[in-house]
């Protein structure tokens, strides 16, 4: 912190001595210093210490007092700032720090080429809120489809979760250029962000299951076994490898996951006779190799189609994690278990992931019911007049 706005008077200083009683004056007049027979004005801003000179002690102080409104107002309402760098200009350079020290390079492309799009040759200080708000509204009325190769413009809406992605892109492109002190506020903080309700029920019963794997490839059946039984998401399956399987312990390490360090897991029963089938079946030339060679894309894209053909959709790979957090719920476990078998980090997850099958929470509220039945029978027991013996 620096030192606050303030004159300093009376001070020792050298050179001529100040007219007579002028020492008076000079205490009734703060910031004002009579030195080598000139009458200046002194303040401090954040340590830097200000002079002015003046033609009298008068003028000195009137000098100081503006000076002194002028730095608090400086303080309170800054001055914006104008930096003549494209909008353009600043997300490449964003895009390339961030890159350089991320797992997965290019993961905002698509959201960061929205962006330079509508704001490319744009100056980064003269974007403002208004700007924004056209920009995500174009975005949630028009969209651009890709059929069969060719780009078909047709409407479809985006999931408001999209559009606060497609934002949160922007704010941080925006936070990086106030960082350089290109800008001094960040248009994109005024924006009203739309309600997202990331409560999904999305979890597959084992009747779902079979469906699923009947109408899959018998190729990718094992990933995704051993996602349900593991709750692993989809490219720590792919990175892992056979020198990540402990045999004797049933644990399996996860390399460089979400949370960014290395995470430990037990294997229930299924996991580890899938895991040794499919090792014995492999090749052991390297233990650094990959369990399952399977290409990202090519994955995701047999895995909807699938899930097309079982009537299934919506549902992504991720949601078998779901189904994994879903099934440890329904089996009665505790919060603490879920959250150390999934690794959550924030209990709030279970919520949003851990769901219950719907009838379970049937069957729950007609225990209720059942339990005010029973209360109602004791009741009446107890009210029916007792029969006594005739001792006749």
């Amino acid at each position: 912190m620096g030192k606050s706005v303030m004159g300093r008077s009376g001070a020792a200083h050298k050179g001529l001595d100040p007219p007579k009683n002028e020492s008076d004056k000079q205490k009734r007049y703060p910031g004002t210093i009579f030195k080598r027979g000139k009458w200046w004005a002194r303040l401090y801003d954040h340590g830097r210490e200000i002079w002015r000179r003046c033609n009298s002690q008068a003028q000195a102080h009137a000098v100081y007092c503006r000076l002194r409104e002028e730095i608090r107002t400086e303080r309170l309402l800054p001055t914006p700032r104008v930096s003549h760098a494209t909008f353009k200009e600043v997300a490449d350079e964003y895009v390339a720090r961030l890159d350089a020290r991320r797992r997965r390079p290019g993961d905002d492309a698509a959201r960061v080429a929205f962006w330079i799009d509508r704001f490319g040759n744009t100056s980064i200080s003269s974007i403002t809120t208004r700007h924004i708000d056209r920009a995500l509204t174009e975005l949630q009325v028009r969209r651009v489809k890709k059929v069969r190769g060719k780009r078909v413009e047709q409407w479809l809406p985006p999931a408001p979760a999209t559009v606060v992605r497609y934002l949160v892109v922007l704010k941080a492109i925006l936070n990086d250029a106030r960082r350089l002190g290109m800008i001094s506020v960040n248009p994109a903080d005024r924006v009203k962000l739309p309600r997202v309700n990331n409560e999904l029920v999305r979890y597959l019963t084992t009747e779902q299951e079979s469906l699923l794997l009947k109408h899959l490839p018998a190729t990718y059946h094992d990933i995704v076994r051993l996602a349900i039984h593991t709750g692993m998401r989809e490219g720590e399956l792919l990175r892992l490898t056979w020198s990540d399987i402990d045999w004797v312990s049933r644990t399996l390490s996860i390399r460089d996951p979400k949370s960014g360090k290395d995470e430990r897991i037990p294997l229930n029963s299924i996991a580890h006779s899938l895991l040794l089938t499919r090792k014995q079946a492999a090749d052991q030339s390297a233990a650094t190799a990959r369990v399952f060679a399977h290409d990202g894309s090519r994955l995701r894209r047999t895995f909807a189609a699938a899930v097309t053909k079982a009537g299934l959709a919506p549902f992504r790979f991720h949601d078998l994690r779901h189904t994994f957090a879903s099934r440890l719920a329904m089996s009665g476990f505790n919060d603490r278990t879920i959250m150390t078998l999934c690794r959550w980090r924030s209990p709030r997850m279970i919520n949003r992931y851990a769901h219950l099958m719907p009838s379970f929470v049937a069957s729950a509220a007609e225990a209720v019911a059942k339990f005010q039945d029973s209360n109602l029978a004791r009741g009446r027991e107890n009210l029916a007049p007792k029969r006594t013996r005739d001792r006749g």
